[in-house]
Formats: structure tokens, C-alpha cells, sequence
């Protein structure tokens, strides 16, 4: 019983692996372009500090201390912020800073998770296009396999528009802020 044509296998999945692979490219491409704006903003901060321009006194942050607090862990910075002597002006910087590395970090991941998902799509549509000619000989499993591919093709986009939206609205304060209040 012959429902599907024998190139049917090769289009779906060859289809699937290139709007995967775009996927992909897009996702990445986005994610580098962020990052990078996210990076841009921490040297923004960074500058503040370096050169206050006669607004705070010189002496509370010495450009020692900036790159001190720039090789701190998350946790190190945090306590740093909420229990150092520096002059409460510099404080929103600092936090500003904070809380820019935690959206990076929550960011890098959710690309992560994402590229995960595409590249286990993009191997498995490799992988039975290579095979679709052998897996056209047997209908039911050339059947089954067109339905899961299909089944994670929707599962995958599902969670793609759930990171893209987590993406958009990466937000360290959603937790508890840990470094709220100084006293």
C-alpha cells in the first residue's frame, strides 16, 4: 500500500532541515546581537565609573576597584553591593552592572536550550532524509515517523515562540533581588 510518493520522505525532511537550519542561524544571529548590546551597556557602566566627570568624589571608587568588582562572581558582586562602604552614588551603577551580567547569563542560557532543541530537530531530519528511500519501503513506520517528526516540528516551535518571548523580557528582578536593600 503506497499512499506516499517515493520523494515525499525527501522533500518533508529536507524541507524541515532547512527551515530548522534557518532557525538556527536566525536565533543565533539574534542572540549574538543581544549579548553584545547587553556587553556594550556593562562598558557604558564601566565608563561611568571609571569617569565620573566631578559628580562623586574620585577617592570611593578607584579604577582598581572596577576591575576588582569586574572579576567578582554574581554572588561576590552582589555582596559587594549590599554590604561594601562605597558611596551610595555609585550604588545604582553597580546594580545596574548587576543586574546586566544576570540578564547576560539568563539569556546565554535560554539560547542554549534553544540551540539544543534545532540541533536535535536538524539531526533527526539529517537522518531520515538519509534514509527515507530505505524508510518508504514500509508504510506504517514510513507513517509513524512523518507523524512524530511532525509532532516535535510543533513541540519545537511551541518552545522556540516560549524562549523568543523569554528572550524579550529577560528580567533579573523577577527573582527575589538579592541586592535590594544595603542595610
Amino acid at each position: 500500500m503506497e499512499i506516499f510518493d517515493v520523494n515525499t520522505g525527501l522533500y518533508l525532511f529536507s524541507a524541515l532541515l532547512q527551515a530548522n537550519a534557518a532557525i538556527f542561524a536566525i536565533v543565533g544571529v539574534f542572540g549574538i546581537f543581544r549579548i553584545q548590546s547587553l556587553q556594550s551597556k556593562i562598558e557604558f557602566f564601566k565608563q561611568g565609573l571609571i569617569q565620573p566627570k566631578g559628580r562623586f568624589n574620585r577617592t570611593e571608587m578607584s579604577s582598581e576597584d572596577i576591575i576588582k568588582f569586574d572579576e567578582f562572581t554574581l554572588e561576590e558582586k552582589a555582596d559587594y553591593i549590599k554590604n561594601s562602604e562605597i558611596d551610595d552614588n555609585f550604588i545604582p551603577l553597580l546594580r545596574s552592572w548587576f543586574n546586566t551580567e544576570t540578564i547576560i547569563i539568563n539569556f546565554e542560557s535560554i539560547i542554549i536550550i534553544s540551540m539544543i532543541y534545532l540541533g536535535i530537530g536538524i539531526i533527526i531530519n539529517i537522518f531520515f532524509l538519509i534514509y527515507s528511500n530505505t524508510i518508504h519501503k514500509f508504510f506504517t513506520i514510513e507513517a509513524v515517523i512523518f507523524l512524530l517528526t511532525f509532532i516535535y516540528e510543533i513541540v519545537l516551535i511551541n518552545m522556540l515562540i516560549i524562549q523568543i518571548g523569554r528572550m524579550l523580557n529577560v528580567n533579573p528582578n523577577k527573582k527575589k533581588n538579592i541586592i535590594k536593600n544595603r542595610s
